[in-house]
C-alpha cells in the first residue's frame, strides 16, 4: 500500500519498524513482550495496552531498547529505526533517560524528510507533516503522558488541541492538512506524499495549490 498519510505511522514502513521492535525480545519471559503494532494499529483508543506498556518498559525494558538499537545506527535506515522507537515510547507515556531524549532530537536533523515522491522500498523516514509532529511529541513530552499521534495535528509546528486548547483547522480543499492557524491555510499547500495521497487530495502527484475559501 505504501502510504497512505505524511504523518508517523502513516506509512507501511514506519508500521513495519514498529513490527520488528516489536520482536526485540521474541521468545524471552511474558514480561518482555512488546505490543508495538497495536499501539500503532488502536491509535486513539487502546489505553489499556498503552497502560500496560508503559509498565514493561518502566521495568528498564526502555532502557534496555535504546541501549540495543542506538548500537546498531549504524545499520540501513537504523537511525530512523531509534526515532520510531521513541515515537512508540512517547506513545505510551514511559519513561526515557535525558540522554536517550536528548539523542532523539539530535537524531531528526540527521534524518531523511521525502519532500516528494518515494518508492515505498525506499520510503524510510520523515514526511514534513510526521517530523513536525515527532518534534512537537518530544517538546511537549511528560512522564507518565501518552501521546497520540491519532489526532489532527499542525501540518508546520505539528502540535495538536491538547498542545495548544484548540482544534487544527482543516485544509477546505484537500481535507488531509491541518494547521494551527488561518495563515497557515492562507500559505501554498505541498502535498509531500506518495501518489496514493496526491490522488485523495484531488491534485496531481507532489503537486501544490492554494486552499480555497
Amino acid at each position: 500500500m505504501g502510504r497512505w498519510g505524511l504523518r508517523l505511522f502513516e506509512g507501511d514502513k514506519d508500521c513495519d519498524i514498529a513490527c520488528d521492535l516489536e520482536s526485540t525480545f521474541e521468545g524471552d519471559d511474558e514480561e518482555k513482550n512488546l505490543e508495538f503494532f497495536d499501539l500503532v494499529v488502536f491509535r486513539d483508543d487502546g489505553e489499556e495496552i498503552v497502560g500496560e506498556m508503559r509498565d514493561r518498559l518502566d521495568s528498564g525494558l526502555c532502557d534496555e531498547l535504546f541501549d540495543i538499537y542506538r548500537a546498531r545506527e549504524k545499520e540501513y535506515g537504523g537511525e530512523y529505526r531509534v526515532v520510531i522507537l521513541g515515537a512508540l515510547v512517547m506513545r505510551t507515556g514511559a519513561r526515557i533517560r535525558p540522554s536517550d531524549l536528548g539523542h532523539l532530537r539530535d537524531l531528526v536533523s540527521g534524518t531523511t524528510c521525502h519532500r516528494g515522491y518515494a518508492l515505498p522500498m525506499f520510503d524510510n523516514g520523515f514526511r514534513g507533516p510526521g517530523r513536525a509532529q515527532f518534534l512537537a511529541a518530544l517538546d511537549h513530552y511528560r512522564p507518565g503522558v501518552p501521546r497520540a499521534y491519532g489526532p489532527p495535528s499542525c501540518f508546520h509546528c505539528g502540535k495538536m488541541k491538547v498542545d495548544t486548547g484548540r482544534e487544527p483547522l482543516e485544509c477546505p480543499r484537500c481535507k488531509l492538512a491541518f494547521y494551527c492557524d488561518v495563515a497557515g491555510l492562507s500559505g501554498k499547500i505541498v502535498l509531500e506524499g506518495n501518489a496514493d495521497v496526491a490522488l485523495r487530495s484531488g491534485l496531481p502527484e507532489g503537486g501544490s495549490g492554494a486552499p480555497r475559501a
